[in-house]
């Protein structure tokens, strides 16, 4: 998902449904072709990030936002291959946009927002 209204209307069914909604899991990611960076089109690289990077910005925002409005709740982000900075030949983008769900987990808390926590 890339698209905050999606990402809210997400969240809006999970309320509607279960009434709350206690543990928010960002587990979107998508990958291309393996092949070498310069032979990805530009078309290609900004999907991966705008999934694996925007969208994992905004998931997390959407999840804050309701646990906020509820009282509580956990997020907790998949982080992938790449995360830990292994690399492999042919990953050049996915690899590079996957650290970026711990880097989000880290740099999200804060003693301000007690209303969530990220899982470790």
């Amino acid at each position: 998902m890339t698209q905050a209204d999606d990402l809210e209307a997400l969240w809006r069914f999970g309320i509607e449904t279960f009434a709350r909604t206690d543990v928010w899991i960002n587990n979107a990611g998508v990958s291309i072709t393996r092949a070498a960076l310069w032979e990805q089109s530009a078309s290609e690289i900004a999907n991966v990030v705008n999934t694996n990077l925007t969208g994992l910005l905004l998931a997390n925002k959407s999840g804050h936002d309701g646990m906020k409005e509820q009282g509580g709740g956990q997020i907790s982000n998949m982080e992938g291959f790449g995360s830990n900075g292994m690399t492999q030949p042919g990953l050049a983008v996915y690899g590079a946009s996957k650290p970026s769900a711990i880097s989000t987990k880290r740099c999200a808390r804060t003693p301000r927002e007690p209303a969530y926590r990220f899982a470790p």
